[in-house]
């Protein structure tokens, strides 16, 4: 087929081939862009027009796909398990970072784990399996915690890629019992995590578990 101009798609698939590969920041995929087959192979017209400029216009259409990707990403992790009989294990963590400046329309006056206190912060949450391929992910406003995220994680997993009978393991930040409701009701899952102190009796009878 001819040679295509660069699309959306050559962006999202350029960006996830580097992220397996050869891990690092979107911005600097473009010198390793060009010193790769990936041009040809992608049958993309003039490689010189995928840069910084072209990255950061297309992340905005790619994330309006959010949907699709996870779906993907989903349907990749399950083909490519090396025992389907195996356990899904998902790993979940959140993280907050923070933007130079303080007009992110995301972002607002909180403290950085690592850091302190900065201006602007996001929370960025992931899912991922075992393997560590990503899942799922949401990035939220600075203020809000890892517990309460989960919550839009995980109906966004049954509602729209309909996962369920799996196990999540995830740390001290996500354990709740609005979350372990979540995982054991409406996923009809199981889950992996630690607990602040002695909270199995609060949260089930051991008798029924």
């Amino acid at each position: 087929s001819p040679h295509q101009d660069l699309s959306t798609k050559h962006v999202a698939k350029i960006l996830s081939i580097a992220r397996c590969l050869d891990p690092q920041s979107n911005s600097k995929t473009v010198d390793w862009f060009n010193d790769t087959y990936l041009p040809e192979i992608l049958k993309i017209e003039d490689k010189n027009k995928y840069n910084k400029n072209k990255i950061f216009r297309e992340l905005s259409n790619i994330h309006k796909r959010k949907k699709y990707v996870e779906e993907n990403f989903l349907r990749m992790s399950r083909k490519f398990k090396d025992d389907k009989n195996e356990v899904e294990l998902f790993f979940f963590d959140g993280t907050t970072s923070y933007f130079e400046g303080n007009h992110c329309t995301l972002g607002s006056p909180g403290k950085d784990k690592t850091t302190g206190y900065q201006e602007s912060t996001i929370l960025i949450c992931l899912l991922t399996d075992r393997k560590g391929f990503p899942i799922t992910w949401e990035v939220s406003n600075g203020n809000k915690r890892d517990v309460s995220e989960f919550k839009t994680i995980g109906n966004r997993l049954a509602n729209g890629l309909n996962i369920s009978n799996v196990t999540f393991c995830f740390d001290r930040g996500i354990a709740s019992a609005a979350n372990f409701d979540l995982i054991t009701d409406i996923l009809e899952s199981k889950f992996i995590t630690g607990l602040d102190q002695n909270q199995i009796g609060k949260i089930f009878d051991p008798s029924h578990r």
